[in-house]
């Protein structure tokens, strides 16, 4: 943001008075709103109680022209309309803003309300970035990104102060460089309930939503097409016995333990395995989400493994990571590196600033660096996947330095060399390069976009081996299609023909009912592109979140419902766990998600055989139980009879038991899903009667005795 917009601030403060005015007849109709609306009572103004004051205190930098305005028809009764005519490079160079003139506790529970509405001559609509931030460095208390209708709307943004503030310390701010648009806003206030509400019990209504989110939307059919084709195989399973001929009823458990594909998070290396923020209950949850027992397949390290981090140690020591590596692993749970190089001095040890313009100085840290770090024990055998350069659209500081030195042109020619010597020292790295200007803009920003392209195809032309593309995805209040997301993944694609992985994934800010609907909707896209290979949030909980807006848990370990949708997707709809019974040649045939599996089988009510398999591809599995057979006196022995068959669905069941007895039933469906169970008590040589209550279709009645477990195909019409 442009400093100088600080004098106007002062000069408009001084010419207008900062005292509360009388509440006057908006503010009166707003409180009977929220008290009638979400039963709200109370706050006090932290702006003004006085629409003429608040408006009048408005500052305004980098727009063609602003002016107030009567509103008409509207429950307040003026408006501030801004117009930005002329592109500057950041969405942050033209904006308006508001001071507080009220002081804020920490802890306090906050509310801005606004209206806003906007035009613009293209067909993207017009945008702003609103946010509640201290004015000395800009620390976010609050974000909302919107897209303004033409007409009217309310927005109520909650927040909880996470610092106090004196009065002229922080202030509301609408960043407008973002089209060439009008963007008009009025009723503008903020109300401070203190602590006499908690945050969850104060309203939200931001209007965002996402194009594609209907439930008919089209992209969900092709979306599942691809699932099924790039995210299973085809399982088959041949149960024999000692002698190779095939036991038909065999019951085959297939069930799923770990996606190949990795759902993960980044996680805090000193919150586990004993080390200096030690949390059992964030361990824990880590290995178990949904109280089942599963958990991420893979993590990355918040900030451990970054270079300043690592050297100053920011969250603990390097052998503290190391331990923290070994524990994950230890658990089956992989670990990915974030990064090796950040360009920019912010984010490299200080002396490299020092000696920006000793090329020789900054080359030798940065291969002493990557031999360090990619050599550290532990983290040599285990940490194989890195993002190997991060960001480097937006933070140039290395390339520029370098820039027209020695054999350097550009100066990304050290790109390569980078990717070259992190090979070198680690040679089965599988080699990303992560950056936020795709997914996380939405393809709007066309030269960071295409700029991130060039430089990729820079590091391929030098001869450098990239293998893999991270894209960013922090979603804020904007979040973009399915369709969009979908395209930039196959266009990245098409280009390289390089993995992918969604690296740093967070909604925060968004309500509740869309953040639910849109973990859905990015994973479910995600997860059908053929190129990816992985979904990572960056962060899963408040309490270890960077804005404290996690997609999974709040502050209190209280499951979100977007954790609920992921949890529903990752470990329900995409989860393969059945009980199929084998045929007369002994088979079962299936289509399961790829991943890792325990197969059983079990016949005549013992389990004979449990076997592991990685199923990465289609898979034929032989499986020998330990005993010798005769199949005719086998199914001698477990005939019985359900009848008629076809039915109606009331079936009698005829056996021939040799005493009084209880008998389990158990019915399945044609993908081994039990739908009944329930036990009778049955007399001998009499018929059995029983309705099943059953939808047309094929099932498997499971019978079982005590003795021997009997399986009949039924078929209801």
């Amino acid at each position: 943001m442009n400093k100088l917009h600080h004098l106007l601030i002062f000069s408009i403060l001084l010419l207008s008075s900062v005292s509360i005015l009388a509440q006057d007849a908006y503010h009166q109709r707003l409180l009977t709103q929220l008290e009638e609306d979400y039963g709200l009572i109370g706050g006090e103004w932290v702006v003004s109680a006085n629409e003429f004051t608040t408006m009048s205190n408005l500052f305004y930098w980098g727009v063609s022209n602003y002016t107030l305005e009567d509103a008409d028809g509207q429950i307040f009764t003026q408006a501030v309309s801004a117009t930005v005519s002329e592109s500057k490079e950041n969405s942050w160079d033209s904006g308006i803003g508001i001071i507080n003139n009220q002081p804020i506790e920490v802890g306090d529970k906050l509310l801005i309300v606004v209206w806003m509405r906007g035009t613009t001559a293209t067909a993207m609509g017009a945008s702003t970035n609103l946010f509640f931030e201290d004015n000395i460095v800009y620390q976010k208390e609050a974000s909302l990104e919107a897209k303004l209708s033409k007409e009217w709307r309310q927005y109520l943004i909650p927040f909880e102060a996470k610092r106090s503030f004196d009065s002229w310390e922080a202030q509301i701010v609408w960043h407008l460089n973002l089209h060439l648009q009008t963007v008009e806003i009025g009723g503008l206030t903020l109300l401070n309930y203190g602590n006499n509400y908690e945050l969850h019990e104060l309203p939200e209504e931001t209007h965002v939503t996402y194009d594609g989110r209907e439930s008919d939307a089209a992209w969900r059919t092709s979306a599942a097409e691809r699932i099924d084709l790039y995210r299973k195989s085809n399982l088959e399973v041949l149960v024999v016995d000692e002698d190779g001929k095939p036991i038909p009823n065999a019951l085959v458990g297939i069930k799923m333990q770990q996606h190949a594909y990795s759902f993960g998070t980044a996680v805090v290396s000193c919150a586990i395995a004993g080390n200096d923020c030690q949390d059992d209950f964030y361990e824990e949850k880590i290995l178990n989400l949904d109280g089942k027992g599963h958990g991420f397949n893979e993590v990355v390290f918040e900030n451990a493994f970054k270079w300043n981090a690592w050297e100053e140690g920011w969250v603990g020591s390097p052998q503290q990571a190391a331990e923290a590596t070994q524990w994950l692993v230890n658990q089956d749970i992989r670990v990915r590196g974030h990064n090796l190089v950040w360009p920019s001095w912010d984010y490299l040890p200080s002396d490299m600033e020092t000696h920006k313009t000793n090329i020789n100085h900054l080359k030798t840290r940065i291969d002493q660096h990557l031999e360090t770090l990619l050599n550290y024990p532990v983290l040599a055998e285990n940490v194989l996947e890195w993002d190997v350069l991060n960001e480097i659209v937006w933070n140039r500081d290395l390339e520029f330095s370098f820039t027209g030195k020695d054999n350097y042109s550009s100066g990304r020619e050290l790109y390569a060399e980078i990717f070259e010597k992190a090979r070198q020292e680690s040679p089965d790295m599988v080699a990303y390069i992560n950056d936020c200007v795709t997914i996380c803009q939405g393809g709007e920003n066309t030269e960071w976009y295409n700029n991130l392209k060039t430089y990729i195809q820079e590091i391929i032309d030098e001869g450098a081996q990239i293998d893999g593309i991270g894209f960013q995805a922090h979603m804020g209040t904007k979040p973009i299609s399915p369709e969009t997301i979908y395209d930039i993944l196959e266009d990245f694609h098409q280009t390289f023909g390089l993995k992918a992985k969604i690296t740093e994934f967070d909604m925060a800010q968004m309500s509740k009912s869309v953040s639910a609907d849109y973990m859905r909707d990015f994973l479910t896209i995600v997860f059908s592109h053929p190129s990816t290979e992985g979904f990572l949030m960056w962060g899963f909980w408040d309490g270890r979140h960077w804005l404290s807006d996690a997609p999974m848990f709040d502050q209190n370990w209280n499951l979100k419902p977007a954790g609920q949708s992921f949890i529903d997707l990752v470990f329900r709809d995409w989860w393969t766990n059945e009980t199929l019974i084998a045929d007369e040649n002994g088979q079962i045939q299936t289509r399961a998600f790829k991943g890792d599996y325990q197969i059983s089988v079990a016949f005549n009510g013992e389990t004979y055989s449990t076997t592991s398999i990685e199923l990465k591809a289609d898979e034929t599995l032989v499986i020998e139980l330990p005993i010798a057979t005769n199949i005719e006196e086998i199914e001698r022995q477990n005939r019985f009879s359900l009848y008629p068959n076809p039915s109606n669905g009331t079936f009698q069941l005829q056996y021939d038991f040799p005493q009084n007895n209880q008998l389990q039933f158990e019915v399945y469906d044609l993908w081994g899903r039990q739908l009944q169970i329930f036990s009778k008590n049955v007399i001998p040589q009499k018929v059995f009667r029983h309705s099943f209550e059953l939808p047309k279709g094929v099932y498997f009645v499971k019978l079982n005795d005590g003795q021997r477990v009997m399986v009949e195909k039924v078929v209801v019409n």
